[in-house]
């Protein structure tokens, strides 16, 4: 655990590192007169007048609510249903990981491709069925191997959804 721990923080001290040399954009003039709740205010107008950034924010808050707290809950399935300990708890854990840098690489491969609209759709209802599959796992392969599909699906309807809100906007 203590390498593991010591190893993510080398990551946030390099994360850090790379932040340091960026250097503050400008401001736009006027941007600064509207304040804390016009900003707010107008964020929200934003959002309800695009149609494609109100979907892709709905979109995201049901993901959000009943998709993506699965990986809390792993612990609870792990002693709960699949009877196994911490070390294989682990193995739940890397396979989600695996599957979300699998899934990066695949939204970087098909960033260009059309009818994205569609491919969030069934990442999105991919990831749903996916849950239902874990649930009815009982052996520790079984779990990892979905597991390894729900970290895959779950950055590919993140990396699309962005792709869309980076070309809508």
């Amino acid at each position: 655990v203590g390498g593991v721990l010591l190893a993510q923080a080398a990551l946030i001290v390099g994360s850090i590192g790379a932040l340091l040399p960026m250097r503050p954009q400008r401001v736009a003039i006027g941007a600064r007169a509207l304040g804390l709740f016009g900003s707010i205010g107008e964020g929200a107008r934003h959002i309800i007048e695009e149609d494609i950034t109100r979907w892709a924010i709905v979109l995201q808050l049901v993901f959000a609510l009943l998709a993506q707290p699965f990986i809390q809950l792993l612990p609870a399935v792990a002693v709960e249903t699949l009877g196994i300990g911490a070390l294989e708890l682990s193995f739940l854990v890397a396979a989600t990981g695996v599957g979300s840098l699998l899934g990066a690489f695949v939204v970087a491969a098909i960033g260009g491709a059309e009818r994205r609209g569609l491919m969030l759709l069934v990442a999105m209802g991919a990831t749903g069925g996916m849950l239902a599959l874990l649930g009815l796992q009982r052996e520790l392969f079984g779990a990892v191997l979905v597991l390894f599909g729900l970290g895959l699906l779950h950055q590919l309807f993140h990396g699309t959804l962005l792709v869309i809100l980076q070309v809508a906007t």
